[in-house]
């Protein structure tokens, strides 16, 4: 359109020459009026804890499920499982419901239960890609394309530290630069030893969410014999198809409560939050990372840059945050009356430990403590501890049972309770880091916070305001 104006109007002898100087001026492309913008570090961590509880929540449906399937014989099978085992291998049960003569309209309220317990939901597949955006800064089309085939970096068995090689793509890079190998890296390096740990279901680093995509669509990529490693069920109100995940045909489609007021989660902000705290570029260049995806913030550049090296330490912080803590379920604790020394050996402690820790001897007001001369953090002259005891959510000398929940839950509750109190940043500085590894500890846990916060005594509240207030630390 520009260039057709130009070339009528060039010859015109009645327009001046400032006219036509301004007319042939290179003409630059304005800024949207609505320009895709970060999230505040609360509001952020909120959405992305959040996005953890529903790939959790994902992983523990489907496979128990899975488990039920695989141990029940056949001869057992009632009718929903049979309806399963056939889902599971087809994708569809349609054949089985159109020889049983169920109706067109009942046919749904049959369907939709098996497929949504045992593959992943679209908004389950969303929170997926969610933290793999938020933890590699790549576009979420770019995630989308992620392949299932992969090579790893070393061939040792338990995953001890390898990077994960797959293939993805960016179309708009061209026809002959759009394929790109994508190197995923792993996370659960010990901060203080340096040493691997192996973790079970990491959500906080790339290759942990592979491993993670490739267990969710195992089922639906082999159905489909795709090599995706990224797929959901479309239209499972009707006759489902087998897709690749694609952003684009579902909007703006996460919808999350932050700070108690309901919020549409867009991928392409989680990016840009990404970009804005590593300020690093992310298969792109260092000029495109500061022209393209910072410019428009121009005005708070400086303060990125001030804060950076801080924010990066709180990621750190709360990306090592997860299963360091010992946890003891309700089975452990009949295993201790049955079989003490094996429990003790499993958990990593002496026999005289687990007891002191089961008699409540060692406790630190939310966990109990299993060695308070082996601890990470500085000590006193006699050797001893003297690390806050919100550091204890994310120590390894940390043992977590049934009979801390409760104490845990109302903690949860309090912590995010002085976000009215204080500012983003402020909370942020002293609460964060405690907060995150409190909700992951009771989101392994599987603990309902609201009820179990009703069983705390008024001795343990008061001993949390103690807490909360200064009143136990070490001066």
């Amino acid at each position: 359109m520009t260039t057709a104006l130009r070339s009528s109007l060039r010859g015109d002898p009645e327009l001046s020459e400032s006219f036509i100087s301004a007319l042939f001026h290179q003409v630059t492309r304005p800024d949207s009026a609505n320009p895709t913008a970060g999230y505040a570090a609360g509001d952020y961590r909120q959405i992305v804890d959040e996005a953890r509880r529903r790939v959790r929540h994902a992983l523990a449906r489907i496979r128990s499920l899975r488990d039920q399937l695989e141990s029940t014989p056949e001869s057992e099978f009632d009718e929903r499982m049979s309806l399963l085992t056939t889902l599971r291998a087809t994708g569809s049960v349609e054949r089985i419901l159109d020889l049983e003569g169920v109706r067109a309209k009942d046919r749904p309220r049959i369907r939709m239960p098996l497929t949504r317990g045992l593959f992943p939901s679209r908004d389950e597949i969303a929170a997926l890609v969610l933290l793999f955006v938020a933890t590699t800064g790549q576009n979420p089309s770019t995630v989308a394309r992620l392949s299932a085939e992969h090579l790893r970096s070393t061939d040792d068995s338990d995953s001890s530290g390898d990077v994960i090689f797959t293939r993805t793509s960016k179309p708009r890079r061209g026809a002959h630069s759009s394929e790109m190998t994508a190197a995923l890296q792993h996370g659960g390096i010990d901060e203080f030893t340096g040493e691997y740990v192996r973790q079970t279901d990491d959500l906080r680093s790339e290759a942990g969410l592979y491993r993670i995509a490739l267990e969710l669509c195992d089922d639906l990529r082999r159905i489909a014999g795709s090599s995706h490693l990224i797929l959901w069920l479309r239209g499972q109100g009707s006759l489902g198809r087998i897709v690749p995940f694609n952003p684009s045909h579902v909007g703006p489609f996460l919808a999350y409560e932050v700070n108690g007021v309901a919020i549409t989660v867009r991928l392409s902000s989680i990016r840009k939050h990404h970009l804005e705290l590593t300020q690093r570029p992310v298969d792109h260049t260092a000029t495109t990372l500061a022209s393209t995806y910072l410019r428009r913030n121009a005005a708070a550049l400086p303060e990125y840059q001030k804060v950076v090296g801080r924010v990066l330490d709180d990621v750190v912080r709360e990306a090592q945050a997860s299963n360091k803590v010992k946890l003891m379920s309700d089975q452990d604790l009949a295993e201790a009356f049955a079989n003490p020394k094996g429990l003790a050996k499993r958990l990593g402690l002496n026999l005289e430990t687990l007891q002191r820790v089961m008699a409540g001897a060692t406790d630190t007001v939310a966990t109990a403590c299993s060695g308070p001369r082996s601890t990470p953090y500085p000590t006193d002259s006699a050797g001893y501890c003297t690390a806050s005891f919100l550091l204890c959510l994310g120590c390894p000398c940390a043992v977590s049972e049934p009979r801390h929940h409760p104490i845990q839950a109302l903690l949860w509750k309090m912590l995010d309770e002085r976000r009215q109190e204080l500012t983003p940043e402020e909370w942020n500085g002293q609460y964060g880091s405690a907060f995150s590894q409190l909700t992951d500890l009771l989101d392994i846990q599987s603990v309902d916070i609201e009820e179990a916060a009703k069983l705390v005594s008024g001795t343990d509240r008061r001993l949390l305001e103690s807490l909360l207030t200064g009143q136990l630390e070490i001066r």
